[in-house]
């Protein structure tokens, strides 16, 4: 259950066949082949090219004539236009076949829907084409009408993520608590890499992410993260990201004994540059094939293994560059 909720933060599923690429950033994010067998392709085309996204809450059981309806349910409220942030964790729900049952039984339910997740966008015509998906939560069931047809199927392996992305949709700016429990990641990186170290990350401005090819070579100095070759960048991570990390780096199961390092050649996949607010920064370097991390700056080199945070700093990578498909392939067990 608590890989489904950190699926809301991350995109990291492994997907096999192509969605097309039209407008937006997360139109990139591949479908499972399953998941396209069964809402079909000119759905799928819809999804991708939708012009905008809202989410009504619905209350299916009124009777009151009065008031907004959508559909022929009575709305209590409705969103703004989902952002490309709230887009980006939708389609990695919906294009994941973990988020299907796919299996041969049918729930004696009545539809009673709690909320629509309306995709529009305007036809050849100029007129407005719409697809809702209606979240029946009595149920745990979900229905695609689109075209005039309704598809459905049983969500209960995400039910909890779709509360959880819910709530964020409707909460207000959709910004992360940058309240870190600064005690806890100081004393840790204090003890560990040293109290410099320690007051840099306290005091935190921004982060940076870098995608890594350490097996590629350039002389162009600009292409390279601490003599790693940059495939990728993010000069400026999002709150949830940078929340993520700062997790990570408070995570109690971290060891840093150097002495745990493998004889194993460090080439790492992803690197993070954590900016202190006086422009000091602290690197971190992580290897997945080895389990083993690297924390670098001009005070301290310190590599040692990750193998207890593996998973969490994975989920990081995956979420901060969800297209790369050679993350998505890393299994979080070694």
């Amino acid at each position: 259950m608590k890989s489904q909720l950190i699926l809301l933060f991350i995109c990291m599923i492994s997907l096999s066949s192509t969605c097309e690429n039209k407008y937006q950033r997360y139109s990139k994010i591949k479908c499972d082949k399953e998941v396209s067998d069964f809402l079909g392709a000119k759905t799928v085309k819809f999804i991708n090219s939708a012009d905008s996204v809202k989410v009504y809450v619905l209350n299916p059981m009124s009777k009151d004539t009065l008031g907004e309806r959508y559909l022929e349910y009575k709305t209590t409220r409705q969103s703004d236009t989902l952002s490309n942030v709230q887009l980006l964790a939708l389609h990695s729900i919906l294009k994941s076949k973990n988020s299907y049952s796919f299996d041969s039984l049918v729930k004696n339910c009545t539809l009673l829907p709690n909320y629509s997740v309306s995709f529009f966008a305007k036809n050849k015509n100029q007129q407005l084409d719409t697809l809702s998906i209606l979240l029946d939560f009595n149920c745990d069931t979900w229905y695609f009408k689109y075209d005039n047809q309704i598809k459905f199927e049983d969500f209960d392996t995400v039910r909890d993520t779709l509360l959880v992305w819910l709530r964020s949709v409707f909460t207000k700016n959709n910004k992360v608590s940058n309240s870190y429990d600064m005690e806890k990641i100081n004393s840790l990186i204090k003890n560990q890499f040293g109290e410099k170290t320690a007051k840099q990350i306290k005091n935190i401005n921004t982060v940076s992410a870098f995608l890594l090819n350490p097996e590629k070579e350039s002389e162009d100095t600009t292409r390279l993260f601490n003599g790693f070759f940059v495939v990728d960048k993010v000069p400026k991570l999002q709150d949830v990201e940078q929340k993520l990390i700062m997790d990570i780096l408070q995570n109690k199961k971290i060891i840093t004994d150097s002495r745990l390092a493998k004889n194993c050649t460090f080439l790492p996949d992803i690197g993070f540059r954590i900016y202190a607010k006086d422009k000091s920064y602290t690197d971190i370097l992580v290897a997945f094939y080895c389990n083993d991390w690297l924390l670098i700056n001009n005070e301290k080199r310190v590599i040692t293994d990750c193998q207890s945070i593996r998973k969490e700093l994975l989920e990081l990578a995956t979420k901060t560059f969800p297209e790369d498909e050679y993350l998505r392939s890393i299994s979080p067990e070694k």
